[in-house]
């Protein structure tokens, strides 16, 4: 209760008594590693989550992998977050633990070994059997993206739909929309990226799926279609307003109504968000170009394409 009250110190004493005490339980040391992470602890975390996997007997909890995986991330630990899932996967004891597996290919991927991230990813989606978990799929998408490869991805994500238990997993439903867009199928994308999102609010009873909302906004308008694809970008902006990627889709749609004000105020929205933004420089700049009247906008979108 205290850590979902967000009493993260008090979590932490309670837990380290329970210890302390004899108790030997994975979830307590899931907990004391969470307690730790919240705090930013994250060196003192990793051993308890460590912990937590050795001890815990279910080869389909995801958690105390995908926690400790912030934690690397955090300290850009990714080496050593690949020694130690790899040592899971090969204890005879997990050789079945598909979220160890899953994570040696996202440190591998982190580390810019794509064909092991590959490999690792594959052997994860062979052994889960959960259709709400969809990350795997994703990242498989990922790596054949950057492996220029999605020529490749398209016959592999359409029999991946086509077969259970993969048929109803959200994940792989994305990453066929993607895969099918990015090779020329916006049309064909669509109904995946419908049967995505559909799948993801029926196992997580909440449409919190950001990034989906985000290229499927891109691939409407692809097809002209501006006015969906605006709606969207404003689905991703009200779940998550932090990211500068719903701002950017927002403003580009403003940007073509010929809403320069409104446009503007968005890209500027993106820039705070992330001043590293090129497209986002580009596109204010552009709408400062196209504004009428004041000669200054000439000046601004001079500086905002340099």
């Amino acid at each position: 209760l205290q850590l979902i009250d967000h009493y993260y110190p008090m979590a932490q004493a309670l837990l380290e008594t329970a210890i302390a005490a004899g108790i030997p339980d994975w979830d307590v040391y899931h907990g004391l590693g969470l307690a730790l992470m919240r705090q930013k602890e994250y060196s003192e975390a990793i051993p308890w989550y460590q912990e937590a996997i050795w001890s815990n007997p279910n080869d389909d909890f995801v958690w105390s992998c995908s926690e400790l995986a912030q934690c690397y991330k955090a300290l850009d630990a990714f080496q050593s977050g690949f020694e130690f899932y790899y040592s899971v996967c090969q204890d005879q004891r997990y050789t079945e633990r598909w979220p160890a597996w899953h994570h040696c290919g996202w440190t591998r991927m982190q580390l810019g070994s794509l064909q092991g991230a590959k490999d690792h990813y594959m052997r994860a989606l062979e052994l889960c059997r959960d259709p709400s978990w969809g990350w795997t799929a994703n990242d498989l998408r990922h790596v054949y993206e950057r492996q220029g490869k999605l020529d490749e991805a398209l016959p592999f994500f359409l029999d991946l739909t086509a077969r259970e238990p993969y048929s109803d997993n959200w994940g792989v439903w994305y990453g066929r929309a993607y895969v099918e867009w990015k090779t020329g199928n916006a049309q064909g994308a669509v109904g995946c990226f419908e049967r995505s999102i559909e799948l993801h609010r029926h196992y997580h009873n909440q449409n919190d799926n950001y990034w989906t909302l985000i290229d499927y906004g891109w691939c409407l308008r692809d097809l002209g279609h501006y006015d969906e694809a605006l709606d969207r970008f404003e689905r991703a902006k009200a779940l998550d307003p932090r990211p500068w990627d719903s701002w950017h889709g927002v403003g580009w749609v403003l940007k073509t109504r010929r809403d320069f004000v409104k446009a503007k105020t968005h890209f500027e929205e993106a820039l705070r968000r992330n001043p590293q933004s090129a497209l986002s420089w580009f596109e204010l700049g552009s709408v400062y170009h196209s504004m009428p009247s004041d000669p200054l906008n000439l000046v601004y979108a001079w500086e905002a394409y340099e």
